[in-house]
């Protein structure tokens, strides 16, 4: 299901943000090598060989992180 978030998270404020546009399907049926926005920082990383992860994207110290959260299959 694909929905928006608007409102304040902390001291910022967030217009409208796409959120949940991975359904079970499609992450099934992706095959092509890339990284795919889920919102707020998820996303699923697919490299060449088919493989899928799910990778959590944030800032530290003014620095891009990438957290992985496990395969596709069992996450």
């Amino acid at each position: 299901m694909m929905g928006k978030f608007m409102g304040r998270i902390g001291s910022k404020s967030y217009m409208s943000r796409l959120v949940n546009q991975l359904t079970a399907r499609k992450v099934d049926t992706i095959k092509k090598a890339g990284l795919y926005a889920d919102g707020f920082g998820l996303y699923l990383q697919v490299i060449g060989t088919g493989a899928k992860t799910w990778i959590f994207r944030y800032s530290l110290k003014k620095r891009r992180r990438d957290m992985g959260l496990g395969s596709a299959k069992l996450v």
